[in-house]
C-alpha cells in the first residue's frame, strides 16, 4: 500500500467511532412530500440510476438511495436514523482530510466509478484521484498530485482512458486538460489553457472531448486535448446579458448533440441565475432548451446540473435550487424533459412530457419526495 494511503488509513483509526443520538426524517421546506408512494415505478416510467459527485446513486424506478461502497465518504454519524433494515446517515464526519470536497463522476455503464478527492490526506498538499469497482467497492486504480489542484475526473466511454483538469499553482494559474491511460498509466495528451478559467468537460462515444472554457465550447480529435472551437458566446447578440458557461457540459449518448448551461451575473451575488441550451456538434442548431417562470421574486431563472437518459430521449435537470447565503435557500426540483424540447416551459402537472421526479437522495428520510438540492449528477443505466 502506498505511503500516502497507510497515512490516510491511520487518520480514520484513530477516529473515535461514537454514535450521538437519533436523528428525525425529512428536512423542512420539502416540496410535495409522498410518504406513501405505492407500489410499481415512481417516476412516470424512467429506468435508469442517477449518481451524484458525491457518491450517492438512486434507484430511478423507486426513487430510493444508496451511498456508493469504495470511498469511506463517512468515517461515523453525529445522528442518525434506523428505519426498518436501513441506516440514515444525517450528519456524517468525513475521513478525507479535514475539508475535503468529493467529485465522483461513474463510467457509461455504472459498473465502476472515478473520483476526485482535494485535500485527501491531512497535513499534505494532496489530491487524489481514485477509482472504484461500483458494486463491491475494490480501488482499482489510483493517481497522486502533490501540490496541484484537481478539479474532475472522468472515465472515456470505452472506460480505457480517463481525463481529468487541474491547476498547478505553484508556476501558473492557468487550468490544464490531460488525458491518462487507465490500463498502463501512461500520459497520452495534455493541454494548458492559455487563460485562467474553469474547464468543464465530456468525452464522446468516439473518444473525443467536448469541453468549455472561457465563453466557448471546443471539440478535439480522438485521445486528444486539442480542441476546435464549435461555439463562441460573443458571435451571439441575443446573449448579450450572458457572462458564461456553467460546468455541466453534457454529450448526448449518441454523440451528436451538447447540452449545457449559460449564466449570467447577479446583484445579489447569492446565487448565479442559469439557463439550459443545447447545440449540435458541428456548432449547428443552438437553441434554447428549456424556461421557467421565476418563482423567488427577482425574475431569475436557476438552472443547475444536467444529464441525458442512457436512451437520449431525455434531458434531465435541477430548477430552483439556490443555495443558503445571505437570503434564505430555496428548494431545487429534477425534472427529465424530452430531449428534442425547445423553450419548452418547466412545470410540474406533466405537460409536454415532462416528468417531476420524487426521490430520497441522501437517505435522510424514508420518505419520497420532489426537493432535490444541490448535487452534480449523470444518469446511468
Amino acid at each position: 500500500m502506498p505511503k500516502m494511503k497507510i497515512i490516510k488509513y491511520l487518520l480514520i483509526l484513530i477516529i473515535s467511532h461514537s454514535l450521538v443520538g437519533c436523528g428525525g426524517g425529512g428536512s423542512s421546506g420539502d416540496v410535495g412530500d409522498d410518504s406513501n408512494p405505492g407500489d410499481g415505478n415512481v417516476n412516470g416510467g424512467l429506468a435508469g440510476k442517477i449518481f451524484t459527485q458525491d457518491g450517492w446513486i438512486i434507484d430511478i424506478p423507486t426513487g430510493k438511495g444508496k451511498r456508493v461502497p469504495g470511498i469511506l465518504w463517512d468515517s461515523y454519524c453525529l445522528d442518525f436514523d434506523v428505519v426498518g433494515d436501513d441506516f440514515y446517515c444525517t450528519d456524517p464526519v468525513n475521513t478525507y482530510g479535514r475539508h475535503p470536497n468529493y467529485n465522483a463522476f461513474p463510467s457509461s455503464t455504472g459498473d465502476k466509478y472515478i473520483v476526485a478527492i482535494n485535500d485527501c490526506v491531512e497535513g499534505y498538499s494532496l489530491d487524489c484521484i481514485e477509482m472504484y469497482n461500483t458494486n463491491t467497492g475494490e480501488m482499482i486504480g489510483e493517481r497522486y498530485e502533490l501540490y496541484q489542484s484537481v478539479d474532475i475526473a472522468k472515465f472515456s466511454k470505452n472506460g480505457n482512458y480517463y481525463a481529468y483538469t487541474f491547476s498547478d499553482e505553484a508556476y501558473t494559474d492557468s487550468p490544464t486538460l490531460l488525458i491518462i491511460n487507465n490500463v498502463n498509466n501512461e500520459e497520452i495528451s495534455f493541454t494548458v489553457m492559455p487563460d485562467d478559467g474553469p474547464i468543464s468537460f465530456e468525452w464522446t462515444n468516439d473518444n473525443r472531448l467536448v469541453y468549455a472554457y472561457n465563453g466557448g465550447i471546443y471539440v478535439t480529435s480522438p485521445y486528444s486535448t486539442e480542441g476546435t472551437s464549435i461555439f463562441f458566446m460573443r458571435d451571439y447578440p441575443e446573449l448579450s446579458d450572458y457572462i458564461g458557461i456553467g460546468g455541466a457540459v453534457r454529450v448526448s449518448p449518441d454523440g451528436e448533440r451538447i447540452a449545457f448551461n449559460l449564466f449570467k451575473s447577479h446583484l445579489t451575488g447569492s446565487y448565479t441565475p442559469q439557463t439550459p441550451w443545447v447545440i449540435n456538434i458541428d456548432g449547428t442548431d443552438f437553441h434554447r432548451f428549456a424556461n421557467r417562470e421565476s418563482e423567488n421574486g427577482d425574475g431569475a431563472e436557476v438552472f443547475g446540473s444536467l444529464a441525458w437518459s442512457p436512451d437520449g430521449r431525455y434531458i434531465l435537470l435541477i430548477e430552483g435550487y439556490i443555495p443558503s447565503g445571505l437570503f434564505d435557500s430555496w428548494p431545487g426540483s429534477l425534472y427529465a424533459v424530452p430531449s428534442d424540447s425547445r423553450n419548452v416551459k418547466i412545470n410540474d402537472e406533466g405537460k409536454d412530457g415532462i416528468i417531476r421526479l420524487k426521490t430520497n437522495y441522501k437517505n435522510d428520510s424514508k420518505d419520497l419526495r420532489y426537493r432535490f438540492d444541490d448535487a452534480v449528477f449523470m444518469w446511468i443505466q
